[in-house]
């Protein structure tokens, strides 16, 4: 499948949706001290959406998976605050930018415990900024943002299909398949349009699994008429698959990974007119040394989109069968891809002590120790 290069004028009798991927508005663990958090201390919280602005205003609803909670009252006095902690002042960038809805259904929701979520969202708020992926019915937060325009209302929706972490009573919205299912059905008796957001699949892999390929047609199925997905921290292809739009994942947006392969990215521009998406365009980007997701030049552009075709055309023809032999080889996959970064996490902190950065490298290496303390402990 190829995506659209062009989309249509915005007109009253349509909504126009503008989604990117994993936003963190903190420093990583490979990134202390020079990430995206450092660079919002330095130069400001509308710094990493300098080049992008025009664009993300330009929509009715402007979508992302927001990677960052600030931190809870125990500040950086634990081993889970060492990282993905994000300065309130961040915040009023993304209002500057023209998100209006962020999902917070994803595995670092509850890194730095219930009242860092809670303030988050309040931060959030505070800036006009709705959330979804989230559920506390004591402090009035649900999992929906319902957005009406004339006569069209679309409703969003967030799940973390991840295996819980952080804790063993999370916030967010879990993905059962059957809860999904049963809430499309539910928001369709009032809404014309369901969107969802998925933080699911592998990290660093390129392509769905089968199992994540079966579930997104289940839902199209079942009234969703586009998907989101989030987590992998690299593109993955669109499928057009019955009445709706499956992106697998949006790769990463604004985030301090240094790999070229987690670096390309795209802008999705969706328009909705009543009860269907009238078209699509595909918006590349590439995320540059200082954080920012930049566009790309015309001809480096139409080289991306047919490679992002390319992408999209396997996602489609792969051999997504029930067999074991389809999981088998997924799974492999997932492991070599995982071995990958962790070599490339290891010559990141090399190279941060042959530049003479000790600080950064030793602040490094504590970092991957306490996690790994922590992935034993909660076994």
């Amino acid at each position: 499948m190829k995506p659209e290069r062009g989309i249509a004028e915005r007109e009253d009798s349509t909504i126009t949706l503008v989604a990117v991927g994993d936003t963190m508005l903190a420093d990583s663990p490979e990134c202390l001290g020079r990430g995206v958090g450092s660079m919002i201390l330095r130069y400001g919280p509308e710094f990493p959406f300098r080049y992008v602005v025009s664009i993300l205003r330009d929509a009715d609803i402007t979508f992302a998976n927001l990677e960052s909670v600030v931190s809870g009252p125990d500040g950086w006095m634990s081993s889970r605050r060492i990282q993905m902690q994000m300065n309130p002042i961040a915040i009023s960038g993304l209002r500057y930018a023209g998100f209006n809805v962020v999902s917070l259904a994803n595995n670092h929701a509850m890194q730095h415990g219930k009242e860092g979520l809670l303030k988050t969202i309040a931060l959030l708020r505070g800036q006009n900024i709705e959330s979804v992926g989230v559920e506390s019915p004591d402090e009035g937060i649900h999992n929906r943002y319902a957005f009406t325009k004339g006569d069209i209302r679309v409703c969003l929706l967030g799940y973390n299909c991840r295996p819980p972490k952080y804790s063993t009573a999370p916030l967010y919205t879990r993905g059962d398949l059957h809860r999904m299912i049963r809430d499309i059905q539910s928001v369709r008796e009032e809404s014309d349009v369901v969107v969802l957001s998925l933080h699911w699949g592998e990290e660093f892999v390129e392509c769905p699994s089968p199992a994540q390929v079966r579930i997104a047609h289940e839902l199209i199925d079942a009234g969703a008429h586009l998907i989101l997905g989030h987590h992998p921290h690299i593109l993955q292809g669109i499928e057009q698959y019955g009445n709706g739009l499956v992106a697998y994942s949006l790769g990463n947006f604004v985030f301090d990974l240094w790999q070229t392969r987690l670096r390309e990215t795209i802008i999705f521009k969706a328009r909705f007119s009543k009860e269907k998406m009238v078209d699509f365009k595909v918006i590349p980007a590439v995320i540059n040394d200082f954080h920012q997701p930049e566009l790309l030049d015309d001809d480096v552009t139409l080289q991306f989109l047919d490679g992002f075709a390319e992408l999209s055309s396997s996602t489609v023809s792969r051999e997504y069968s029930h067999s074991s032999t389809a999981e088998e080889r997924y799974d492999i996959l997932v492991k070599r891809r995982s071995r990958q970064f962790r070599r490339e996490v290891y010559l990141r902190y090399l190279q941060h002590l042959r530049e003479g950065n000790s600080k950064t490298f030793f602040m490094n290496l504590l970092a991957a120790v306490l996690r790994r303390l922590l992935r034993i402990r909660n076994k």
